[in-house]
C-alpha cells in the first residue's frame, strides 16, 4: 500500500487553518470569561444584600455603620458576619484590621472574581458601602444620606446608619458598590470608603487612578467591567443588583467625573446616592 507523505506546504496550510481559527475563537472565549465574571460578581452583591436583609431584622431595620475608631474596629462586613455565612467570632471581628491571609477569615463572597490587585499583607475586598452625607440633619431639605457612616473620636460611639424603610426610592438607592483597590481590606474599618458620588467623581476617574501607588492597572484595575464605559455592578435599596454608568449616577454633575473634579453632596440631593430623594 502506498501512502501519501504529508508535504512541508501542506502542514504549514492545516497550521494557517488551526491558527485562523484560533483567532477568531479566543476573543469569543475572552468574552465569555469577561462575561462570567461580571455575572459573579453579581452574584455576590445579592448575597450581600440577603445580608443586609438579616442583619435589618435583628437591628431595628438598620444597615451596619460603616466603622468605629471606638469600637475595636469592627467594619461593616465584621457585622454581617453572623449573617453571609463565615460566623466569625467576636474576637475575630475585633481584631485590628485583620491584616493577615489567615484562612478563617474567608473572602469568597468579597472578592470579585475579576479584581486584579493583589496584597501581600491584608485580605482583600472587592465592594464597600455607599456612605455619602451632609452634616445637615435628615430632616433637612437639603439633605444627603447613604447607609452608613463613620464614627471617629469626635463622633458618636457608634457613627450612624440608616433604616431601610426610610428610602425614598429604594429600586434606585445605589447601597453597595464595586471598589476595586489596593486599599480596600476586609474587616478594616479605616479602609477604603466611597462618599458616593463625590469620591467617584474626584478619585476614582479616569483622570485621577490609580488612587494609590500600588493600585494595579489604573482605570482598567478600577472598572474591570467597563474600562470605556465606567460600568460597576451596585446594589439597590430593594436588593437588585444593576450594571450602570458611574458618570451617569451623577446625572447633571457627570462632566466633573470626565474633569476629575468633586461633586459635592450639595450637588448630589436629587441623585441616586441619597437615599432621602
Amino acid at each position: 500500500m502506498n501512502r501519501k507523505k504529508i508535504t512541508l506546504i501542506e502542514m504549514a496550510l492545516v497550521m494557517a487553518i488551526i491558527a485562523i481559527l484560533l483567532s477568531l475563537l479566543l476573543p469569543s472565549l475572552a468574552k465569555a470569561r469577561a462575561t462570567a465574571r461580571l455575572a459573579a460578581c453579581s452574584s455576590q452583591q445579592k448575597q450581600i444584600g440577603i445580608a443586609f436583609a438579616l442583619y435589618h431584622d435583628d437591628n431595628e431595620r438598620r444597615y451596619p455603620i460603616y466603622g468605629s475608631s471606638t469600637d475595636e474596629q469592627v467594619s461593616w462586613d465584621d457585622q454581617l458576619g453572623d449573617y453571609d455565612g463565615r460566623e466569625i467570632t467576636q474576637e475575630e471581628k475585633e481584631y485590628l484590621n485583620f491584616r493577615t491571609s489567615d484562612p478563617r477569615y474567608n473572602n469568597d463572597l468579597y472578592l470579585c472574581p475579576a479584581n486584579i490587585q493583589e496584597r501581600d499583607v491584608g485580605v482583600l475586598k472587592s465592594y464597600t458601602i455607599n456612605d455619602e452625607h451632609t452634616k445637615t440633619d435628615v430632616t433637612h431639605d437639603k439633605a444627603v444620606r447613604g447607609i452608613a457612616g463613620w464614627a471617629g473620636p469626635s463622633d458618636a460611639k457608634f457613627g450612624w446608619s440608616i433604616k431601610y424603610t426610610k428610602i425614598a426610592r429604594p429600586s434606585n438607592f445605589i447601597v453597595l458598590t464595586e471598589a476595586q483597590s489596593y486599599g480596600n481590606l476586609l474587616g478594616f474599618a479605616g479602609g477604603l470608603s466611597v462618599s458616593g458620588g463625590g469620591d467617584f467623581s474626584k478619585s476614582y476617574s479616569p483622570v485621577n487612578l490609580p488612587v494609590h501607588s500600588r493600585d494595579r492597572g489604573g482605570v482598567k484595575g478600577f472598572y474591570v467591567h467597563g474600562t470605556k464605559s465606567f460600568k460597576l455592578n451596585v446594589l439597590h435599596g430593594d436588593g437588585h443588583v444593576s450594571f450602570r454608568s458611574i458618570p451617569d449616577s451623577l446625572g447633571e454633575n457627570s462632566a466633573n467625573f470626565y474633569e476629575g473634579t468633586w461633586t459635592t453632596s450639595g450637588d448630589l440631593i436629587e441623585s441616586d446616592w441619597n437615599s432621602l430623594y
